[in-house]
């Protein structure tokens, strides 16, 4: 069943004359798993019937409703022929994920169930968001507007000719020094006015990227790849810091076997 991933060290117990001191941890397949392993509570049967041409969507399946089993008693093999024993194993999950929501809601709708098969990346919930969804229509529709920087841009446009125009007849001594100091004055402002738009402008952009993500987090996803063992929520009810699923990681799966002292190294 695949190389020695770890070993764990228990004190012995007897089990028909017999005793096992050792569990040994393999890191397999789901089908490996599905397929090769001695489960008792009437798993074994399923198991040894189970056809190995079907589909590995099956295998994972099964894998899944091994999850719910404790540990099982050791299966003594008989003394005429070790090699042909089998032993009895725990299956267990590389790895499990309670998914929560990032943000507390009244959840819209779910679109898992127990058993579902769920990839990395995909929708397994939404959160009510209209009022989200509006906040980000309206940043969208200010992060587009441009009227702002036009009008700054006319205004600072007439200021430049009109220093232009006051210059020369400061320079005929036809305009006083204080007034050709505001006509600069009124320029400048103009020009820091265009630069105060376009700065407004960048920070609508960023203001929209925000209202996107906060949008973003009230739809949850799947971490990993799995399958689901429960769903802890429904459509309707409120989640702050409880999860909505618990999502199982099935490949590689890990398979605790326990085996007697006499097989250590083989």
């Amino acid at each position: 069943m695949g190389q020695p991933h770890r070993f764990a060290f228990v004190h012995g117990k007897p089990s028909h004359g017999r005793t096992f001191q050792f569990i040994r941890v393999i890191k397999v397949t789901p089908v490996a798993a599905a397929t090769q392993c001695n489960i008792s509570n009437g798993a074994t049967t399923r198991t040894q019937t189970m056809n190995r041409r079907k589909s590995t969507n099956r295998a994972l399946l099964l894998a899944a409703s091994l999850l719910a089993c404790g540990p099982l008693p050791p299966a003594a093999a008989t003394e005429t022929d070790q090699s042909d024993a089998t032993f009895d194993c725990v299956v267990e999950p590389s790895e499990v994920v309670d998914v929560g929501s990032a943000v507390p809601g009244v959840i819209e709708r779910i679109t898992v169930d127990r058993s579902d098969l769920v990839h990395k990346g995909m929708v397994i919930a939404k959160l009510e968001s209209g009022a989200e969804r509006a906040a980000m229509e309206l940043a969208r529709v200010r992060a587009r507007l441009t009227t702002g920087i036009e009008l700054q841009r006319a205004n600072a446009g007439y200021n430049l000719r009109k220093e232009s125009r006051n210059k020369e007849l400061f320079q005929k001594a036809l305009l006083s020094r204080n007034d050709m100091d505001l006509t600069r004055t009124e320029t400048r402002i103009a020009q820091l006015q265009v630069r105060q738009e376009q700065d407004n402008q960048l920070i609508a952009g960023l203001e929209l990227q925000r209202a996107r993500e906060v949008l973003e987090r009230r739809t949850i996803h799947s971490p990993i790849d799995g399958v689901v063992l429960e769903r802890f929520k429904a459509a309707g009810e409120y989640v702050k810091d409880t999860p909505l699923a618990r999502i199982a990681r099935l490949d590689p799966l890990y398979v605790e076997v326990i085996l007697p002292v006499d097989q250590l190294g083989r």
